[in-house]
């Protein structure tokens, strides 16, 4: 989602674990990666909000994002720890209601399964996402690039990933991966034409002019939503057509039967004249 740029100082407290050093707000430090709710805005019960009057940023953009997270959540359809959410706001520092970004798509580990509903908030889920997805707009597409990329290589999320549907960026995929001294790293192309998701186990890949997923082991890429309904209703139509053959089969069946038992009726009658 769209970042409202927000120049205003926050004072917050830091997000940080136990035996962790105490850190500047993250929030301060990167204002323009921030988002400003709309109003009217709805709350929780601790008053963080959580759905906002925003304008949505266009069908493509929004058929990707669920394309995308469909395609995580198949990937991790057996696993409940892990939580797939696309336009949710994510808080990173407790108490700070401004502290917080609303991803395209996130992947994240989580301590309470199927407890992540509104929002969610590193210090209570245990940890910053493992994969965070934005996808651009022509009105974004400089926060993504640049501010979300400092606040995201600072929270330690494992990797970020920009899809870039405005053709202002150098590559339309674009994946980023924390290296061991805390600096994203620039993930390289496969052989295959893809780039590897260590966290999804998946390929992303443009094909036809969108992005996709792909399986690296079999080679298949990920249904969209549209893909997989009409190959669920070509499976159930070529189900009803089977069984439709099969009970034409035993109507044959039985018909013959019966017109073998006629003959041998009469055969009887016949012999017993």
């Amino acid at each position: 989602m769209q970042a409202k740029a927000t120049h205003a100082k926050h004072t917050s407290s830091p997000a940080h674990g136990p035996g962790s050093p105490v850190r500047a707000s993250l929030a301060a430090q990167h204002p323009d990666a921030l988002y400003q709710f709309v109003p009217p805005v709805a709350c929780d019960e601790e008053g963080y909000p959580y759905e906002d009057s925003a304008v949505s940023e266009g069908d493509r953009h929004f058929r990707l994002m669920c394309d995308l997270r469909q395609a995580a959540e198949l990937r991790f359809e057996h696993s409940p720890a892990v939580v797939i959410r696309s336009d949710m706001a994510l808080y990173f520092e407790e108490g700070s209601r401004a502290a917080v970004v609303v991803p395209d798509l996130f992947v994240a580990y989580v301590r309470t399964p199927g407890g992540v509903e509104r929002s969610y908030r590193v210090w209570e889920e245990g940890g910053v996402p493992a994969f965070v997805l934005e996808i651009t707009s022509k009105d974004n597409w400089r926060q993504d690039a640049d501010a979300k990329r400092r606040l995201y290589e600072d929270l330690r999320i494992g990797e970020y990933w920009i899809i870039d549907l405005t053709g202002r960026l150098a590559k339309p995929i674009t994946g980023l991966r924390l290296a061991p001294d805390g600096v994203y790293r620039e993930i390289e192309e496969r052989p295959s034409g893809g780039l590897l998701s260590e966290v999804l186990g998946l390929e992303l890949l443009m094909q036809d002019g969108e992005c996709r997923m792909r399986d690296p082991q079999t080679g298949d890429v990920v249904p969209t939503f549209l893909e997989a309904h009409a190959a669920q209703r070509e499976a159930e139509s070529a189900q009803r057509e089977a069984e439709s053959r099969r009970r034409q089969a035993e109507a044959a069946r039985e018909a013959a039967e019966a017109r073998v038992a006629e003959l041998e009726r009469r055969l009887a009658n016949a012999e017993g004249r």
